[in-house]
């Protein structure tokens, strides 16, 4: 193990048998999304493939496909059919005009922000793509992430208004909205672009980790020529590793991003550990730098606290989740996931109770004045238990 501040990204180690690592399918994801290549290894795995179709939906469904095109096109094209290649190219295509026209648009709202005075942070997104992977055309997004003090929360919602973005929610929120919710999802009908406006990045029952954190000494990243702001290196590690843990680790496209992310920028270790435990999130990232390290092969000079990690109950959920086709949202299983890594018995009861804070979902679903927003309460939590329902009805007798 290397020491505390500096990077060491591991040399690829051989992946495991197919019982460990779920499927060939699995297998050869793997190889084709860690920062450094294995080339023979990669064409050994791409060899013990049979169904390419299920690997072509396995990667779709983590939203891979352009980092494994990218790789699998450099290294063995002759070993992956040739319709399943065309249909991946085109994918990897469609997603480079989009990241273009995103990143086109991310420039052009910043322009307009600055010119009213307003400081707004994107992050995620092209940010991420340009931080972690030095090409937008790598990693897959779909919408911007833009982060603003709360009190400029109202003149940038208006600004984004002017720009044609909107939302189903009621035009003015009622009381309570902006104390439980973190992100206001906006939508372009004529672009089709998606905007989240964010007056928080993180959940409000994670109080320690507030927008102040992240904006108070966000650093330079250059997008296509221009020079932008965004979060800290080490405090976009320590973001992500508690954005994966607080969707059980759903997507194996998030992993990709720290590795990338600690593979390509000089993060300083010691300082990333000893914010995690002063911010109480060190079971967040002790658990990701395990996945890290036994996935993708990227180590983390974390203190030997890691390896009890890799021996917890969430870790074999985020693992096994990980190495399964990406699901969709299922808010009581993020909630019994992150029941176990949030430390404080306060953060608890708050994760408990965000659990019937209503959403922007609820808000237009169902319109109702700002004199009734208590109503909200009781109609969520009717509607939790009715997507429990259906979910129990859909999975069948067990």
């Amino acid at each position: 193990m290397s020491a505390l501040g500096t990077t060491r990204p591991a040399a690829a180690p051989p992946l495991k048998a197919h019982e460990e690592t779920g499927t060939a399918c699995a297998r050869l994801l793997l190889a084709s999304i860690r920062p450094e290549v294995d080339q023979p290894e990669l064409v050994r795995a791409a060899a013990s493939v049979i169904d390419w179709e299920d690997f072509a939906a396995l990667s779709a469904s983590h939203d891979l496909v352009p980092l494994v095109y990218s790789r699998l096109s450099a290294a063995c094209p002759e070993a992956v059919p040739e319709s399943v290649l065309a249909a991946m190219r085109e994918s990897y295509l469609a997603n480079a005009r989009k990241s273009l026209l995103l990143t086109a648009e991310l420039l052009r709202l910043l322009d307009a922000f600055g010119g009213l005075g307003l400081r707004v942070v994107p992050f995620k997104g092209p940010v991420l793509a340009w931080l972690a992977y030095r090409n937008p055309e790598l990693r897959a997004f779909s919408d911007l992430d833009l982060l603003v003090g709360r009190a400029d929360f109202p003149a940038a919602r208006r600004l984004l208004s002017a720009f044609g973005y909107a939302t189903l929610s009621p035009e003015n929120l009622p009381g309570g909205f902006l104390d439980w919710n973190e992100e206001l999802p906006l939508f372009n009908p004529r672009s089709g672009m998606r905007v989240d406006l964010h007056w928080r990045p993180l959940p409000a029952h994670l109080p320690s980790l507030p927008p102040e954190y992240f904006l108070e000494d966000a650093v330079p990243v250059e997008i296509d020529g221009r020079q932008v702001q965004t979060f800290a290196p080490e405090k976009t590690f320590l973001y992500l590793c508690v954005h994966g843990g607080k969707h059980a680790w759903g997507s194996l496209k998030w992993l990709a991003d720290l590795a990338h992310l600690a593979h390509r920028r000089p993060l300083n270790w010691a300082l990333i550990l000893a914010e995690a435990r002063a911010r109480r999130v060190s079971r967040f990232v002790l658990l990701t730098s395990g996945l890290l390290e036994d996935l993708l092969g990227v180590q983390c000079p974390i203190v030997p606290e890691e390896t009890s990690a890799r021996r917890s109950r969430a870790y074999r959920i985020a693992r096994n989740n990980l190495l399964s086709a990406a699901r969709d949202s299922d808010r009581f299983r993020e909630l019994r996931f992150q029941i176990r890594l949030v430390e404080p018995i306060l953060d608890k009861c708050r994760l408990l109770g965000s659990m019937l804070a209503p959403t922007p979902l609820d808000t237009e679903k169902i319109r109702l004045p700002k004199t009734m927003f208590g109503l909200y309460y009781p109609l969520r939590l009717a509607r939790l238990a009715v997507d429990a329902a259906g979910r129990r009805l859909r999975s069948g007798p067990r």
